[in-house]
Parts: C-alpha cells; sequence; structure tokens
C-alpha cells in the first residue's frame, strides 16, 4: 500500500522544480514586458506577450496562454507584422 505513496511523493517533487522553472520564465518575460512598454517599444511589448503566452501554453494554462497570445495579436496586427503575427499564431492551440 506504500507503494502509490511513494509515487505521488515523487510526482510531487517533480512538479516543484516544474513550477519554479514557469514561475522563473514567466518572471523574465514581465521584466521584459515592463522595460519594452516602458520605452515605447510596441513590438518588443508583442514578442514579450507572445513569449509569455507561450509559456504558459507550455505549462498547459490554456485560458492565461490565450489571454496573452490575443493581447500579443492585437500588436503585430496594428504594427502589420506578419511574420510575427503567424509565429503567434503558431502558438494558439
Amino acid at each position: 500500500m506504500k507503494r502509490p505513496l511513494c509515487l505521488l511523493g515523487i510526482i510531487f517533487l517533480c512538479a516543484i522544480p516544474a513550477f519554479a522553472q514557469r514561475e522563473q520564465e514567466i518572471k523574465k518575460y514581465e521584466d521584459a514586458l515592463a522595460v519594452y512598454r516602458e520605452a515605447g517599444d510596441r513590438s518588443g511589448e508583442a514578442s514579450a506577450l507572445t513569449d509569455i503566452g507561450r509559456v504558459y501554453n507550455r505549462y498547459g494554462e490554456r485560458e492565461k496562454s490565450l489571454e496573452y497570445l490575443s493581447q500579443a495579436l492585437s500588436l503585430h496586427k496594428l504594427l502589420g507584422n506578419q511574420r510575427e503575427e503567424a509565429r503567434t499564431l503558431s502558438f494558439v492551440r
């Protein structure tokens, strides 16, 4: 009977580093987003939004991912950046 608990413990211990990794990635892109916004760099802002959405997508947080990706898409369209618009769309699942 102790075997399933042991497996759950292993899964839990594996989830902690993954959560920390996710938080580090998001923080890095949110910091970049703040810098781009402060500088008025709309293209950089859109790229950072795409990257944040991509991280949430990778960790299975679809709603959060779509929230950031839709903001990025709007900016890419506004800027006429079709290449980045297509790249962002590739992360929408």
